[in-house]
């Protein structure tokens, strides 16, 4: 990738040949990820949401992205939500509604101990005491108002 100098002229051939190298790079990449499951969350429990992970089979993958989306185009006022693993709520503050993105990265090793990164309105590393093994559940959990209806979708790189 070209580093300029604050004297250099900018030029597009240099643009140009820094976007090749970053299709040239990801070429045969991206197009690894796999969508795994595409569920709508279901409504009977519209307070909290508890996605099963026990069956995931993480040695299978390098990484997995659940992308959790809620219908509507406006944030109820004032609902919040908390998101856990295994149950545990606490370590993370709740969260303003909308899209979010709980990131993991097993590695292909069951025993490899769990960190996972939530992206949601802000960012937090989550890191349960608890191997990929041991993982059963993400949990969804609302803390003002009753949970919007939604779906989610997990995607995994082999």
């Amino acid at each position: 990738m070209n580093q300029w100098d604050p004297a250099d002229r900018i030029l597009r051939e240099d643009f140009n040949a820094d976007n090749l190298k970053i299709a040239a790079a990801l070429a045969g990449k991206l197009d690894r990820v796999e969508l795994l499951e595409s569920q709508k969350m279901p409504t009977e429990m519209a307070g909290m949401v508890f996605l099963n992970l026990e069956n995931r089979h993480w040695e299978n993958w390098e990484f997995i992205c659940y992308h959790i989306s809620f219908s509507g185009k406006t944030a109820p006022e004032g609902l919040q939500f908390k998101v856990g693993l295994n149950g545990d709520t606490d370590t993370l503050p709740p969260i303003p509604w909308g899209d979010f993105f709980f990131l993991f990265w097993p590695g292909h090793d069951l025993d490899r101990q769990v960190l996972s990164l939530l992206i949601a309105p802000q960012c937090s590393l989550f890191r349960p005491k608890c191997t990929y093994r041991e993982l059963k559940r993400l949990s969804i959990i609302k803390v003002t108002e009753e949970l919007p209806t939604g779906r989610h979708n997990v995607y995994g790189l082999p």
